[in-house]
C-alpha cells in the first residue's frame, strides 16, 4: 500500500480539524477505515486497505499513535518513503486537559464500546471518575513528551519528509496551514476551495478546559516539554530536509 501523507501525531492537537479541511481539497483523497478518521492503515491489515487509494489523487489518512510505534512508522516508510510525516502540536498543557475531557467523555457515554476507555468495568470507572493529576500520571506522561518522540522518529530517518502543524496557527490561519501543506506535496491548492475553509475555529477541549490547578511537580514537567517542543522547532533550519522555519506551518 502507498500513501502520499500521514497526520501521525498528536491527539487533541487539531488532527481531526486537518483532516476534514485537507478533505475537502479536489487534489486528495483522505482514506479512512469504517468511515472514521483515525484510520490505522498500516497497523492493521485488512484485505480492503488498497481500495481506499485512488490514483491521480494525493493519498493520506491520520492514526494519532503512529507518533509513538517507530514500527508503524516503519512500516509507512517502506511502502511509500517520500510521504510526507504531519505532527500536529499544541501547547502540552492545554492538550492535557482537552484529552481528559474527551476520555471522561467517552467513559460516562460508554460508547464507543470497542474504545480502551470501555474495555472493562474498572477502567472505564477510572477514566469516568479520575482527575486531571490521576489521568496524567497514569496515562498521559509519557505520551505528552513530543519532542522526544518527534525526534525519536526524526533521528531514525534523518531524510524523512516532515512538517509541524500548530494548532493554534491552524485555528487562526487554516487557509495558509492547508496551503503550504500541498505545496510540500507538489500541489497547488485550488484558491476556491482554501477561501471557503473557516478563518477561525476552536475545539470543544479548548473552550471546556477545567480549571483545576495542576500539582507544582505535574505544571513544572509540562513546562519543560514546552520547553523541548519549542527547542525542537528552533533546530528544524539545521536539519537536512529543511530549508526554512517556514515549514513550521
Amino acid at each position: 500500500m502507498k500513501t502520499d501523507f500521514c497526520i501521525v501525531g498528536f491527539p487533541k492537537c487539531g488532527t481531526s480539524a486537518l483532516a476534514r479541511f485537507l478533505e475537502r481539497s479536489q487534489h486528495i483523497n483522505l482514506m479512512k477505515m469504517n468511515g472514521k478518521y483515525e484510520a490505522p492503515l498500516f497497523i492493521n491489515k485488512a484485505p480492503s486497505i488498497d481500495a481506499h487509494y485512488q490514483e491521480g489523487l494525493l493519498n493520506g489518512h491520520k492514526y494519532t499513535a503512529y507518533a509513538y510505534s517507530l514500527q508503524a512508522m516503519q512500516s509507512i516508510l517502506e511502502n511509500s518513503p517520500q510521504a510526507l510525516i504531519i505532527f500536529c502540536v499544541r501547547d502540552i498543557e492545554t492538550a492535557l486537559y482537552s484529552w481528559h475531557n474527551m476520555h471522561r467523555r467517552i467513559a460516562i457515554k460508554g460508547d464507543p464500546q470497542t474504545h480502551f476507555v470501555n474495555q472493562d468495568e474498572e477502567t472505564q470507572r477510572f477514566y469516568r471518575e479520575c482527575s486531571v493529576e490521576d489521568y496524567y500520571w497514569k496515562f498521559a506522561r509519557d505520551r505528552l513528551t513530543y519532542a522526544a518522540h518527534i525526534n525519536r522518529i526524526l533521528e531514525k530517518w534523518a531524510d524523512v519528509k516532515f512538517a509541524l502543524v500548530s494548532q493554534l496557527r491552524l485555528a487562526q490561519d487554516a487557509k495558509t496551514v492547508v496551503s503550504r501543506l500541498h505545496e510540500l506535496m507538489g500541489k497547488s491548492a485550488d484558491p476556491e476551495y482554501l477561501d471557503k475553509l473557516p478563518q477561525q475555529h476552536e475545539s470543544f477541549g479548548d473552550t471546556a478546559r477545567s480549571k483545576t490547578k495542576l500539582p507544582e511537580e505535574i505544571s513544572a514537567e509540562l513546562k519543560a516539554n514546552n520547553a523541548a517542543l519549542l527547542e525542537l522547532i528552533d533546530s528544524l533550519p539545521e536539519r537536512s530536509n529543511l530549508t526554512s522555519r517556514q515549514r513550521v506551518i
